[in-house]
């Protein structure tokens, strides 16, 4: 099938719902297994276009591709600069699935491809680890307001737990939280969060299987006695420096 010939079905994703724009009709769907398989029974076999939502786009465009549906995933940026382009202002979940549906219709997006399942369940281990500290820092303010012991108590173990799982899923130490006792010491700060999750994964695993990674690492805690902290944030600065090379020149990466 060549653009010409393509047929888009906008998708706009929210956590519970998958609102449909196709030729130009509106409906909505529950985002869950059920709800995807009776949304591809209703519009078919087109090319379904979804914004990046954080994840929630992920179940329904992953079941579609599996079912052989053409999927793009796209900036949802791109698609609200396109929607101020033309003048569409307003936003209702049928109207933005409409501008994504329309976009598609002007841009052509390339089908998205599945990651493979080492990446997926990478993905879904830092989503986990992110739900679990998002609670753990919860539960830690809460316990700073709480006065009745046996409250505490409660609080305290709920915590113990969260520690516990949240380092099993990191798959190592326990991350090093201590600031040391100079404030000359410098700390990374801003950016992307999700982003920085995945690298201190990775670097994490670097630094256990990674020869050169590993050497590095050691070589700044025990030769340069530098926190362990600043070590790994060196090893994750070193990934992205390895990752930006590999992008720019595809050719002189080795899989083993």
């Amino acid at each position: 099938m060549n653009t010409a010939e393509k047929v888009y079905c906008g998708v706009d994703v929210s956590k519970c719902h998958l609102d449909v724009m196709f030729k130009g009709r509106s409906n909505r769907f529950d985002n869950t297994v059920k709800g995807v398989e009776s949304m591809k029974v209703r519009i078919g076999k087109v090319h379904y276009i979804f914004e990046s939502t954080g994840g929630y786009e992920r179940l329904a465009a992953w079941l579609l591709m599996d079912a052989g549906a053409d999927v793009s995933i796209v900036n949802p940026a791109r698609v609200r600069l396109f929607a101020l382009g033309i003048g569409q202002l307003a936003k209702t979940d049928p109207i933005d699935a409409g501008v994504i549906a329309h976009f598609a219709a002007v841009t052509h997006p390339a089908p998205s491809q599945k990651p493979p399942v080492s990446q997926r369940q990478l993905t879904s281990l830092v989503d986990r680890r992110q739900q679990l500290k998002t609670m753990e820092t919860a539960e830690a303010n809460r316990l700073e307001t709480v006065r009745e012991p046996q409250f505490r108590k409660m609080i305290q173990k709920h915590l113990r737990w969260l520690k516990k799982e949240v380092a099993a899923l990191a798959g190592l130490a326990p991350y090093n939280r201590d600031s040391g006792s100079s404030s000359k010491r410098r700390h990374i700060h801003g950016g992307r969060k999700r982003i920085r999750a995945c690298l201190y994964m990775g670097a994490v695993s670097a630094i256990q299987h990674n020869t050169a990674m590993k050497q590095f690492y050691n070589r700044l805690v025990n030769e340069n006695h530098r926190p362990k902290k600043v070590a790994l944030t060196a090893v994750m600065r070193k990934l992205v420096i390895a990752a930006n090379s590999a992008v720019k020149n595809p050719e002189f990466c080795v899989v083993s």
